[in-house]
């Protein structure tokens, strides 16, 4: 993942139309080491969510 721009904005703002909520861990290891869920552009907002749910795509801090 390249380095990513977060800014935070109030929850009824949020536009919810072309992200993926891409879960992040503080490791490989899944479960009781989710820090948060990320809300991930996709590359056009016809993309279903759902082939990102598919394919386990998620994000982890670690660097091993």
């Amino acid at each position: 993942m390249p380095v990513c721009w977060v800014t935070a904005i109030e929850a009824d703002k949020r536009v919810k139309t072309g992200y993926y909520e891409c879960p992040v861990y503080i490791t490989k290891q899944r479960g009781p080491t989710l820090v948060m869920i990320a809300d991930i552009k996709m590359e056009t907002e016809d993309t279903p969510a759902y082939k990102w749910i598919l394919a386990g795509v998620a994000m982890v801090m670690a660097a091993d």
